[in-house]
């Protein structure tokens, strides 16, 4: 997955406020590689 690189350095946090990138209730297939098999994203 590729992540924007508007991060200034500190990690990815689970309750980071995003306010530039409005949550997509919107269901799509990633590619997951670590267990290298297609994932259901809510992002």
């Amino acid at each position: 997955m590729s992540q924007p690189a508007q991060q200034s350095g500190q990690g990815q946090r689970p309750g980071q406020q995003q306010p530039a990138q409005p949550r997509q209730r919107r269901r799509r297939r990633v590619w997951n590689r670590q267990q290298h098999r297609w994932v259901w994203a809510w992002f």
